[in-house]
């Protein structure tokens, strides 16, 4: 995959950075810019390829200026290249870079620089034109405003938003932040109404009560639990078929998400008897009585 940039057509001094490989994909780090077997070829979206001259930076060291076809190792893999200004003329999307050492034996990283349609310069411009059309406040901070946002940037252009659409955004943000508080528990939560929720009181008083008798505990070593029965802990009821009927969900272990009925239980030693699982549960699984 080719390692990509982005650059301002007809921008000049860029330096980008490439990286050679050997044949198992190891960095190869001791290539010079006179090396016999360097060749590092570009191609202008739609051109014919050609070749780039590379040579010796000044010093020669990474942070040098800039120097047409300057080429050097910065570490590991990675070596600087400085592109020929020509590379980047308007007038093409695009420009590609390949290479090649030792005969072949190392591989250059292809490299596409994208040369952007719109130049970053313009781009900050624009966006300087709507920031300039912003109010501060007392402390200094700067925000839109009604009349800023229907007022096109200083930087040029025109502003999307109408007068009307904007009073209609502001008037939404209003309602929001003025139905906000209502719904924050003291602790900022959310507060969620189950009734509402379920749109009934009977249901959710339904709901409640479930929930609450919802038991959430863990299977015991002795009896050994089988597929069939398995002892709970001691804090469980000491009635018999206390419960009976109900629904039990194991939530670890082997038995993970699989669910089945309570058919009998003794209170004396909280052993429940449980329709037929694939398999016995093990000590300490959890499991869930609803």
């Amino acid at each position: 995959m080719a390692k990509e940039y982005f650059k301002d057509p007809d921008s000049t001094g860029n330096i980008i950075y490439v990286e050679f490989v050997d044949a198992n994909g190891d960095p190869v780090t001791d290539i010079l810019h006179d090396d016999a077997d360097l060749h590092i070829y570009g191609v202008r979206q739609g051109a014919v390829e050609s070749e780039i001259a590379t040579v010796e930076l000044a010093t020669p060291a990474a942070d040098d200026p800039y120097l047409s076809g300057g080429f050097i190792h910065v570490g590991g893999e990675k070596y600087r290249l400085d592109v020929p200004n020509s590379f980047y003329a308007a007038g093409v999307e695009f420009f590609e870079l390949r290479g090649e050492a030792d005969a072949g034996a190392t591989q250059m990283l292809p490299v596409k620089v994208n040369l952007n349609m719109v130049s970053q310069s313009d781009i900050g411009t624009e966006i300087g034109g709507y920031f300039d059309e912003m109010t501060e406040d007392d402390g200094g901070t700067k925000r839109f405003t009604l009349n800023a946002l229907e007022q096109a940037p200083s930087g040029g252009g025109s502003s999307p938003w109408s007068g009307a659409q904007v009073a209609e955004v502001l008037a939404e943000l209003d309602g929001i932040l003025a139905r906000l508080p209502a719904s924050l528990t003291a602790n900022g939560n959310i507060a969620a109404s189950l009734q509402e929720i379920v749109d009934s009181a009977a249901a959710a008083d339904n709901l409640k009560t479930t929930m609450d008798t919802v038991i959430r505990t863990t299977v015991e070593v002795a009896p050994a639990p089988t597929d069939t029965s398995f002892k709970g802990p001691d804090s469980l009821s000491a009635v018999d078929n206390f419960y009976n009927g109900r629904i039990v969900i194991f939530t670890t272990g082997p038995l993970a998400l699989q669910v089945t009925k309570v058919e009998g239980y003794v209170g004396a030693t909280n052993v429940f008897t449980v329709t037929q699982t694939t398999g016995a549960p093990a000590d300490g699984n959890e499991f869930v009585l609803i």
